[in-house]
Parts: structure tokens; sequence; C-alpha cells
């Protein structure tokens, strides 16, 4: 009898050190997604278009020029119609766009070389504020439970999940998933969610979760003050 209220008394401890433990790593990762938010409300959001640079040029080299040109006019009205869905229905932040071919000069912060352009397909031409920090939207797949590797110069790489759907999701600038409290995907996998209210809904989200954070703010200034 007294070794089974032992036992129901260690059960008793180690959930509640869990629930703390657990309590206490949501806090700190709000904290963080609050900072992201506020950050990204001042900066920019940029937005990954498909380019297939490397499956065009497998097919010239078959040579398969009829179908490379099928597919290159494909990507480029796909890429239109992000475009458009961004400069009709986002407010939240700035916004510019870049092609898969542009990523690795992206991530590795060579912002010189990277090209960017705006909703009216006009090349960037001052970058200099991307050394302030963005974020990264592209149609893609939203990965559950993903599995995150650092190299020893402290960059970050996504290399697995448990399971994926499509949708519209946002990354760091490691290209990196973002975790919930912060809204980083819309998931448009029922094939009836256009591009347009993928859009129009993540810059709901957004807003809401940015009303969220001033709030916050707002709250802990009154308590100081107190």
């Amino acid at each position: 009898m007294k070794n089974m209220k032992t036992l129901k008394t260690t059960i008793l401890s180690l959930l509640l050190l869990f629930s703390i433990t657990k309590c206490t790593n949501y806090k700190a990762l709000r904290v963080d997604c609050f900072d992201q938010i506020e950050m990204f409300k001042n900066n920019t959001l940029l937005v990954r278009l498909n380019s297939a640079e490397n499956k065009i040029k497998a097919l010239q080299q078959i040579p398969e020029y009829g179908t490379a040109e099928i597919l290159r006019l494909k990507i480029i009205e796909e890429n239109q119609k992000t475009i458009n869905a961004f400069k009709e229905n986002y407010h939240f932040s700035k916004v510019y766009f870049f092609e898969t071919s542009e990523a690795h000069n992206l991530k590795y912060q060579k912002f010189d070389q990277v090209k960017l352009s705006d909703v009216n397909n006009v090349e960037v031409t001052d970058k200099s504020y991307l050394k302030d920090g963005y974020l990264v939207a592209t149609f893609g797949q939203v990965v559950q439970d993903p599995l995150i590797y650092e190299d020893n110069k402290n960059t970050r790489y996504q290399v697995a999940g448990t399971n994926s759907l499509p949708g519209l999701v946002i990354l760091d600038r490691d290209y990196v998933q973002l975790k919930k409290p912060f809204p980083f995907r819309v998931l448009t996998d029922d094939n009836e969610t256009s591009k347009e209210e993928a859009v129009t809904r993540l810059d709901s989200n957004f807003e809401l979760f940015y009303f969220k954070y001033e709030r916050k703010k707002l709250k802990m200034k009154y308590l100081k003050t107190d």
C-alpha cells in the first residue's frame, strides 16, 4: 500500500514537472514569435517563386525544346498568379519576390547578388533593408514535426518531417519552417483554396497575431507602471 502511494506521488510529481516545463517552453516560444512578428512588421516578406531552372535545362539537353518551352511558359503563368495574389491581397508588410535560383545567395546573405522584383515586376536595386531581417513565403509543403540540423557554422537546415500537406508556408532566413504560435501556414489541401484566398487568410492571420502582440505589450507596460 505504501509502495503504491509512493508510486502515485512520483507519477504526479513527474506530470507536474512535465506541465511546468511544457508551459515554460511555450512561453519562451511565444516570446520568440512576438519578436519575429515585430521584426517582420517593420521589414519585408520575400516570396519564393518557382524557376524550375534545372528541369528546363535537362529537357533542353535531351533535347526536348518544345517541352522545355511549354514548361517555362507554364511557370511564368503560375508565378504571375502568385505575384498578383500578393499584390491584391497582402498588406501586412513590404513584399518582394525572388526565384528559387536566387535562394542560395539569399540564405548566405550575399544580398548584392540577389535579384528581387516588386509587385509590378520591376527589379529592386536597393536591398540594404534585407540586413534588418525578413521572412520567406512559398507555396509548397507544410511539414509536421520538422527535423532541424545545425552545422558548425550555426547554419540550420530542415532535413525531414513526419508528414506534409500542400499550403502557403512561412520560413525563416535559413528556409526553416516557423512554429506555432506564429501563424506560419495556410493549408491548401482541399484543392479549392485559390492563391488569392490563401494570401488573404495569411494576411489576416498576421494582423490578428500582431494585434495579440500589441495587446500583450500594452499589458506588460501597464504592469510595469502600476
